[in-house]
């Protein structure tokens, strides 16, 4: 955020301060001075500062201060300092999308509209602040605008994968599959070791019941992100339909080392010893995961259902 503020600040030029300085309109400038937070909202200790910096004519202190109040949550009064920035700087796209930002957190999403369209029109310097607009053209319903600006995101900077990511969920949401499947795989040309689109295609190879490719890939996941349980999970599951117990049973046992009450782990060795007809597993793993205190009357009458079929009796109580 700050980087960016401060490119968009190196994109003023000397037009608007010279123009201030030139004019000596500092009564001007003093009634640009974003109005302070109404209620119990403590100020952050640079606001006075700022506030006389803006008042002096400093254009910078404006878009400090607009900043400043974001990160403290005080959204009505940054809209303030970025729609005056906007106005000042009228061919500078970021002002456009800052404020456009605020406009959706307020839920004044018909203004926000129009900052977005000004913003795309004008042009974005680079592929996050695409991303960023994406996100904002979704947050108002312009799906289809999202998608192109998600797409300008990575022709700018193909290393974003979590815009890969929402562009894949994009195309299969309207049918593409073939332009997901092009974009995962160039999103991973582009980070190889991308967490996010690593699991995307090992999710993709196992509903095609293609495990080794889904073994490499979560396991590679495993690797790079050991607290990702969910592709533990994954890499568990694929290892048993493998035929390769032992593997996926040692990957969660491990889990349930650092954390005896993993109800999803208990959950998948006790689903896992149904499958395999082991009837002395499953109760074993059922008493473990009865005495969860998340456990789900939801959940035993899952298993309860399952045991049934494989055994012909109830659950034990």
């Amino acid at each position: 955020m700050l980087l960016l503020l401060a490119i968009a600040l190196m994109g003023l030029g000397g037009g608007v301060t010279y123009w201030v300085q030139l004019s000596k309109l500092r009564a001007e400038f003093a009634a640009r001075v974003p109005a302070r937070p109404t209620g119990s909202v403590a100020l952050p200790k640079e606001v006075p500062d700022l506030e006389t910096r803006i008042a002096a004519g400093e254009v910078d202190a404006l878009a400090q201060l607009g900043a400043l109040y974001r990160e403290a949550g005080s959204v009505e009064s940054a809209r303030e300092a970025f729609v005056t920035m906007a106005q000042l700087d009228s061919a500078n796209a970021y002002w456009q999308l800052m404020t456009a930002e605020t406009e959706v957190m307020l839920k004044r999403d018909s203004e926000a509209e129009i900052r977005i369209d000004r913003a795309r029109s004008l042009g974005l310097p680079d592929g996050e602040s695409y991303w960023r607009l994406g996100r904002l053209s979704e947050a108002v319903g312009q799906q289809v605008d999202a998608k192109a600006d998600y797409e300008r995101a990575v022709e700018l900077d193909p290393s974003l994968d979590q815009v890969w990511g929402r562009l894949i969920t994009l195309y299969r949401a309207i049918g593409d599959e073939g332009a997901a499947r092009r974009a995962l795989e160039k999103g991973l040309s582009a980070s190889p070791d991308s967490v996010r689109l690593l699991m995307d295609r090992g999710t993709q190879a196992r509903g095609r019941g293609q495990w080794d490719k889904a073994m490499a890939d979560f396991s590679r996941v495993v690797e790079l992100a050991p607290d990702e349980l969910v592709a533990t999970y994954a890499l568990a599951q694929v290892l048993f339909q493998m035929k390769r117990k032992t593997e996926g049973e040692a990957l969660l046992s491990g889990v349930l080392e650092k954390d005896p009450q993993n109800k999803t782990a208990l959950m998948l060795l006790c689903v896992e010893s149904l499958v395999a007809g082991d009837r002395a597993a499953v109760d074993r793993w059922y008493a473990r995961i009865r005495s969860l205190a998340d456990f789900t009357s939801g959940d035993r009458a899952q298993l309860d259902a399952a045991y049934r079929r494989e055994f012909g009796e109830a659950l034990p109580d």
